[in-house]
C-alpha cells in the first residue's frame, strides 16, 4: 500500500460544554494511528499492523477546524408567538435584514423558521439576540441533524468537560441532569456510548416529544393561563357594571380600574412591544396594533371619565372599564381558540407518532430476547416482530413469515405477504406470523423519518396563492385604521349635526364606533386561509400514501391538462420476465450480469434476476459507464461490453433482433467489440388499476400520453390496451426526447386570452425520467423497489406505493384543498365587509357594541367550524358522494349500516378539513365520538346557541306568551324529532348517496340521461335552477303548511308547534316528527324532478331552510 498523508482523528475534548463541532487538536500535532484506534468501541487492529506504512502529518488547519469544516450552518427555530400572517412577515424581515441569513423559510402553521447560518459573519446567539430585539418573538433552536440521544448524568456540565469518544460529534446541556448527545451512528451505536468508559454512570432519559408539537402545546398552554386569568379579573368588573348594586359609584370604579389596569398591563401589556417594535423595525403594521390602539383608547377614556367622576363633574356617559376589560378577554379567547385549532391540526396529521417507542432486540438465532427503547438501535441489529404489533423501524426478514399492514404508510389496505428477504418498513403493523428483521435503517433516518421529512418541507413552502393573501393582508389593517378614523370623524359630525348632542357627546360615541371597528376585523382569518389548509391536506395525502413536496403542487394539481406515463414500471409492473432468448455462447454470460447485475433499470435487472436463476456467477468488468435511455458499457479482459436497446448498438435491422420485436417483445442486446453475443426478448403486465386510472383521467378530459424508451410495438400494444390516442404516443424516446416533449405541452397555452402555461403531470420511476420529471410542471415519482434516488430527488410528488389510482389521490386532494382555500378566503371577506358596516354603524337598527368586538376573532374561526361541521353532517347523509372526489370511492362491506357508511365518509371528510373534531369538545365523553346523533345534536345546539347570543331579541323573553322554561321545553321537543325525522328521510338518502336523483357534479360529468328542461342548453340552466328551487320549496311549503292546517290533521300533528307563540332559536327542530318531514319535502322532491348541482344543493339548502 502507497503511504499517503491521512487526516489526525482524535478523541475531542470540548472546550465550551454547549455546542461544540470538533475539539482543540492543536497540542498533538503527530498522534499514533494505534493510540487513535485504542479509542475505538469495539478495538482496531489496523493501527498495529500498519501503522509503519502510514505518515502521520502535523495538522496545518486548526483554526478552520475550530469552525467546522463549513461556516455554513443549517438553523431550525421554534417560534413562539406566531399568531398571523402579520406575525410571520415581522419574523421574515428581521431574519432577512440580516446577511448572515440564507435561504429563509417560515411557517405559520408550523410557528416555525429554518435557514441557512453563515457562521462567519454572525454567530446564532447574535440572530437570538436580534430577533428577541426586533419582535419579541420566544425562539428555541430544534436540534435535527445526526442521531441523538438524551441523557441523564450527574453534574451535567462538568460530564461534558471529560474527553468523548471517537463518533460523538456534538453535546448540549439540557439542564443540571440531562445531556443531549449527537454522535455519528455509523461509528458509534447507541448502546456502545451508554457502555463506554465514562468516569460516571449514564442511563436513558424519558424521550422527548417531537420538538414542533412540544413547542406548540407549550405555547397553547400559555394562551390557555393567559385566558383564565384573563377572565378571573374581568368577571368582577362585569358584575360592578351591569349587575343592579347598591349606588357607590366611586369604590366601585375604583375597584374596577384597579382590575382593568392589570388586564392592561399583564394580559395586554405584550401586545404593546410586539406591535410597536414591529411598526419601528420591521416596518409592519399588524393586527397587534389593532389591539393596542382600540383597548388603550378604551381604558384611556374610561381612566379620564373615572377622574371627572372622583373630581365631581362626571361625565355623561360615564367610564366603561367592562369595554377595555371584555375586549381583551374576548380577544385572548379567539387566540387561544385559534392556537388550540392549529395545534390539534399538527398533531392530527404527525406522522412521527406512527413510531412505536420499543423494540424486541435478539439474536440472529432468535434464542434471546430484550425488549430496549427504541433510540438504542444500532446498525446490525437484529429483531423480532411479533404478532399484531408494529414494526420500529426500516430492516429486511431473515426468518419467519407474515401479512403486514402498511396501509398507515402507503395507503393500500390489502396486506402485503413477507418472507425472507422482503422488505418491511417502520410504522406498519404485523399480521398473526412472528419475522425476524435485520435492521437496515435507525429510527432517526427510517421510512417514517424520511416522509415526516419530505411532508415538513412542504408545509414550509409557500404556493403562489399565498402570496395573494399575504399581499392583501400587509393592506388590510391600515385600511381598517383609515376606516377607523373615517368613522370617527363621521360620527362626531352626525352626533353635533344631525343628534344635536354636545361635543362631549358625540365624541364619546364616536369614539366607541372607532374602537369596534378597529377590533372587529380580523386579518388573521385572511392570512390562515392557506397555510391551515395546506398542512392538513399534506398530512392526510402522506397518511394515503402521496407525498407533496412542495405546496406548489397542491395549489395546481386539480388543474393538470395533460398527464404523461413512462411505461416501464409505472404503466406496467416493471417486473419483466424473459420470453425469449438467443445466446451465442453461454461463456459470455458471466460478463454480461457483472455488467448489468447492479442496475437498477427494470430491463436491466429482469435480465440479471433471469440469468442468476440459471446459476450464472458474475465475473470481473470493469469502468462500468451507464448511458440513461440508452444501456450500459464496460472493459473485461480488453474487450469492450455493451448491454442495453437495439437502436444504441445499430442492431435493429439485425434478423435476431427484428424475430424479438414482431412478436411484441421488448428487445435487449448483448455486445462483445461490437458484435452481438445474445438478444432476450422480455414482456411486461400492465398494472391492475392502470385502465381505470386512465379512464378516469380521460373522463376529467385529461388528455395522456405516453412515453418510452422500449421499442414501437410493446410502447403502442400497451397504448391500445389503455385507449389512449396514438399521437399520444412516443417510443424509442432518450431522456432528451422526453424533456423535449414535456416542455411543448406545457408551453402550450393554457388560456386563450392569457399567457398561462398548460399545467402538466410526468409520472415515472427510473434514472432515465428525472430530466423529465424536473421539467414537467408537476413531476410525480412512483416509488418501489426498483425506484431511482435520483428521480425521486427531482420530482415535486412521491407516491409511496406502486398504484395509479393514487394519481387521482393527489389530483382529489388538490382540488378539494384549493376549493376549501376558496372558501376561506369568501367568508373572511363576507365576515371582514359586514363585520366593519356594523360596527361603523352602517345599519340603524343594528350595531355590534366595543365590547363584544372582541368576538371578531372567534366567531369568524368558530363560522369555519361551524360550517366543517356543517358540511359533515350532509356529507355524512346525503352528500358522500360530492364529497367522495376527494378519495378513491370506498367499497363498504354490504353488510355495514347506513349508520357506520355516514361515519366512515363523514370522517374522511374530517381528517382533510377539520383538524378539531367536534366529537372532542362537544357532549358528554360517554357517548360515542363517531356517533352521528352526537354530532347532529351538537349541530343544532352549537347554531342555536349562536343565534340566541347574537341575533335574538332577548326582551321577548319577558313577553306574557313566552311559557313557563320554554327553551328548556323545546330543546327537549327537537331533541326527540331530530332522529325520527332523520329516520323518516332515509329513503330521500339512499336516493341521493346511490346516485338515483338528478343531482351532479358537472355539466361535462353529469349522467347522459339527465336532461335539462326543455332541452334548455346547460349555461342556462345553471342559472336558472338557483330561482327555480326557491320559488319550488316555498310554494311546496305553503301547500303543505295549508294542508297541515286542516281540522283533521292540525290538532294530532301541527298544533305542536304553533303552541310556542314566542319561539327561541332552539324551536327551529320543536316539531311533531311528520310535521317536519312533511315540511321538509320539497328539498327532497326537487333533485328527483329537476337536474342540480350538488354544492347549489348544500348551498340552497341551508338558505332556504333559515
Amino acid at each position: 500500500m502507497a503511504a499517503r498523508p491521512v487526516a489526525a482523528v482524535l478523541p475531542l475534548k470540548p472546550k465550551q460544554p454547549s455546542s461544540v463541532l470538533l475539539g482543540d487538536i492543536s497540542h498533538q500535532s503527530h498522534p499514533r494511528l494505534d493510540d487513535c484506534c485504542s479509542n475505538m468501541p469495539s478495538g482496531c487492529a489496523i493501527g498495529k499492523e500498519s501503522s509503519d506504512m502510514i505518515e502521520s502529518i502535523p495538522c496545518t488547519t486548526i483554526p478552520d477546524l475550530e469552525k467546522g469544516i463549513t461556516s455554513k450552518e443549517h438553523i431550525i427555530l421554534s417560534v413562539s408567538g406566531l399568531t398571523c400572517t402579520g406575525c410571520e412577515t415581522k419574523l421574515k424581515r428581521a431574519l432577512g435584514s440580516l446577511q448572515s441569513v440564507q435561504n429563509l423559510k417560515t411557517s405559520l402553521v408550523l410557528s416555525r423558521a429554518e435557514f441557512d447560518l453563515n457562521c462567519d459573519v454572525q454567530s446564532l446567539d447574535e440572530v437570538l439576540k436580534h430577533l428577541g430585539k426586533t419582535t419579541e418573538f420566544k425562539c428555541e433552536r430544534i436540534i435535527d441533524r445526526g442521531s441523538r440521544v438524551d441523557v441523564i448524568v450527574s453534574d451535567a456540565a462538568e460530564f461534558m468537560k471529560q474527553d468523548w469518544p471517537r463518533g460523538v460529534t456534538e453535546m448540549n446541556l439540557i439542564d443540571d441532569q440531562s445531556v443531549n448527545v449527537v454522535y455519528d451512528a455509523k461509528i458509534i451505536g447507541a448502546r456502545d456510548l451508554l457502555e463506554h468508559g465514562w468516569d460516571r454512570p449514564l442511563s436513558l432519559a424519558p424521550p422527548r416529544s417531537d420538538p414542533t408539537l412540544l413547542a406548540g402545546d407549550k405555547h397553547v398552554r400559555h394562551m390557555g393561563y393567559m385566558t383564565i386569568l384573563s377572565i378571573i379579573l374581568t368577571v368582577p368588573v362585569l358584575v360592578l357594571a351591569w349587575a343592579p348594586l347598591p349606588k357607590h359609584e366611586i369604590a366601585y370604579g375604583s375597584a374596577s380600574l384597579a382590575l382593568a389596569t392589570i388586564v392592561q398591563i399583564v394580559i395586554a401589556g405584550p401586545f404593546y412591544p410586539k406591535a410597536l417594535k414591529a411598526l419601528m423595525f420591521s416596518r409592519v403594521i399588524e393586527m397587534d396594533l389593532l389591539i393596542v390602539l382600540s383597548t388603550s383608547a378604551a381604558y384611556i377614556f374610561s381612566v379620564v371619565s373615572f377622574g371627572y367622576l372622583v373630581v365631581g363633574k362626571p361625565l355623561a356617559t360615564g367610564e366603561f372599564f367592562e369595554t377595555s376589560t371584555l375586549l381583551v378577554t374576548l380577544i385572548m379567547v379567539g387566540r387561544y381558540v385559534t392556537a388550540l385549532a392549529r395545534q390539534k391540526a399538527v398533531e392530527s396529521i404527525s406522522l412521527r407518532s406512527l413510531q412505536t417507542p420499543t423494540a424486541t432486540l435478539v439474536d440472529e438465532s432468535g434464542a434471546n430476547e430484550k425488549e430496549i427503547d427504541v433510540r438504542l438501535l444500532q446498525h446490525g441489529d437484529v429483531l423480532k416482530i411479533l404478532p399484531d404489533s408494529k414494526i420500529p423501524t426500516d430492516g429486511t426478514v431473515i426468518g419467519g413469515s407474515s401479512e403486514v399492514d402498511e396501509s398507515m404508510i402507503t395507503g393500500e389496505p390489502i396486506p402485503v405477504e413477507k418472507f425472507p428477504a422482503s422488505t418491511v418498513v417502520a410504522g406498519s403493523v404485523n399480521g398473526s406470523g412472528t419475522l425476524i428483521v435485520k435492521l437496515t435503517r435507525l429510527p432517526a433516518d427510517n421510512t417514517i423519518s424520511v416522509i415526516a421529512g419530505l411532508v415538513d418541507q412542504a408545509k414550509l413552502s409557500k404556493p403562489r396563492i399565498q402570496d395573494i393573501a399575504d399581499r392583501v393582508a400587509s393592506f388590510f389593517v391600515p385600511v381598517v385604521i383609515t376606516l377607523s378614523i373615517i368613522t370617527f370623524v363621521i360620527w362626531i359630525a352626525v352626533g353635533i349635526t344631525v343628534r344635536s348632542q354636545s361635543g362631549a357627546r358625540a365624541t364619546t360615541e364616536a369614539i366607541t364606533y372607532a374602537i369596534t371597528v378597529l377590533i372587529v376585523s380580523c386579518p388573521c382569518a385572511i392570512g390562515l386561509a392557506v397555510p391551515m389548509v395546506i398542512v392538513i391536506a399534506s398530512g392526510v395525502a402522506a397518511e394515503r400514501g402521496v407525498i407533496f413536496k412542495t405546496a406548489n403542487s397542491i395549489e395546481v394539481a386539480y388543474k393538470a391538462v395533460n398527464v404523461v406515463f413512462d411505461k416501464t414500471g409505472t404503466l406496467t409492473h416493471g417486473k419483466l420476465t424473459v420470453a425469449v432468448e438467443h445466446i451465442s455462447s453461454n461463456d459470455y454470460l458471466p460478463l454480461l450480469i457483472s455488467l448489468i447485475g447492479s442496475n437498477k433499470h427494470p430491463i436491466s435487472a429482469s435480465v440479471a434476476t433471469h440469468l442468476r436463476g440459471r446459476g450464472i456467477s458474475a465475473s470481473t468488468v470493469t469502468d462500468i459507464k451507464v448511458h440513461a435511455g440508452k444501456g450500459v458499457e464496460g472493459l473485461a479482459q480488453g474487450l469492450t461490453l455493451r448491454a442495453g436497446n437495439s437502436r444504441w448498438l445499430n442492431l435493429s435491422s439485425d434478423p435476431q433482433v427484428q424475430s424479438v420485436l414482431e412478436q411484441g417483445y421488448t428487445a435487449f442486446c448483448f455486445t462483445i467489440n461490437d458484435t452481438l453475443a445474445a438478444v432476450f426478448g422480455l414482456e411486461d403486465s400492465l398494472r391492475p388499476d392502470a385502465l381505470e386510472t386512465v379512464t378516469k383521467l380521460q373522463e376529467r378530459d385529461i388528455s395522456v400520453h405516453i412515453l418510452s424508451g422500449d421499442d414501437d410495438g410493446p410502447v403502442h400494444s400497451i397504448a391500445r390496451q389503455l385507449g389512449i390516442a396514438a399521437q399520444n404516443v412516443r417510443s424509442r424516446c432518450t431522456p432528451i426526447d422526453k424533456q423535449r416533449y414535456i416542455q411543448t405541452l406545457v408551453n402550450q397555452p393554457g388560456h386563450p386570452h392569457k399567457k398561462i402555461r398548460t399545467t402538466t403531470i410526468f409520472v415515472g420511476d427510473g434514472t432515465n425520467d428525472a430530466i423529465a420529471l424536473a421539467s414537467s410542471t408537476i413531476g410525480v415519482h412512483m416509488n418501489q423497489e426498483t425506484g431511482s434516488d435520483v428521480a425521486q430527488s427531482a420530482a415535486d410528488v412521491v407516491l409511496m406505493r406502486p398504484s395509479l389510482s393514487s394519481i387521482l389521490t393527489m389530483i382529489n386532494i388538490s382540488e378539494k384543498a384549493v376549493r376549501r382555500i376558496k372558501f376561506n378566503f369568501g367568508w373572511s371577506f363576507v365576515y371582514n365587509v359586514f363585520a366593519i358596516l356594523l360596527g361603523a354603524g352602517a345599519f340603524v337598527d343594528a350595531r355590534i357594541p366595543p365590547r363584544f368586538a372582541g368576538l371578531g376573532e372567534l366567531v369568524i374561526r368558530s363560522g369555519n367550524i361551524t360550517m366543517d361541521v356543517f358540511l359533515d353532517i350532509c356529507d355524512t347523509f346525503f352528500f358522500d358522494r360530492l364529497y367522495a372526489t376527494i378519495l378513491p370511492r370506498q367499497n363498504f362491506p354490504s353488510n355495514n349500516t347506513l349508520h357506520e357508511l355516514g361515519v366512515e365518509a363523514h370522517n374522511q371528510h374530517v381528517r382533510l378539513y377539520y383538524p378539531l373534531q367536534p366529537s372532542q369538545w362537544a357532549a358528554s365523553s360517554s357517548w360515542r365520538r363517531d356517533d352521528l346523533s352526537r354530532q347532529a345534536l351538537s349541530l343544532f345546539l352549537i347554531t342555536c346557541t349562536l343565534l340566541y347570543h347574537t341575533i335574538y331579541n332577548k326582551s321577548l323573553l319577558k313577553h306574557p306568551k313566552y311559557l313557563p322554561h320554554q327553551t328548556r321545553l323545546e330543546i327537549a321537543q327537537s331533541m326527540f324529532a331530530m332522529p325520527i325525522m332523520a329516520i323518516l328521510t332515509v329513503p330521500f338518502f339512499l336516493a341521493e348517496i346511490h346516485g338515483w336523483t338528478k343531482l351532479y357534479d358537472f355539466p361535462s360529468t353529469a349522467n347522459p340521461n339527465i336532461q335539462t328542461p326543455l332541452n334548455m342548453p346547460w349555461k342556462v340552466w345553471t342559472i336558472l335552477q338557483y330561482p327555480l328551487f326557491i320559488l319550488f320549496t316555498d310554494t311546496g311549503i305553503y301547500f303543505i303548511h295549508r294542508l297541515l292546517h286542516h281540522p283533521s290533521i292540525y290538532r294530532f300533528i301541527h298544533k305542536r308547534h304553533h303552541k310556542w307563540i314566542i319561539p327561541t332559536p332552539y324551536a327551529s327542530y320543536a316539531f311533531n316528527p311528520v310535521d317536519g318531514w312533511a315540511q321538509g319535502l320539497p328539498y327532497h322532491v326537487f333533485p328527483l324532478l329537476f337536474p342540480l348541482q350538488k354544492c347549489a344543493y348544500l348551498g340552497l339548502f341551508d338558505l332556504v331552510g333559515r
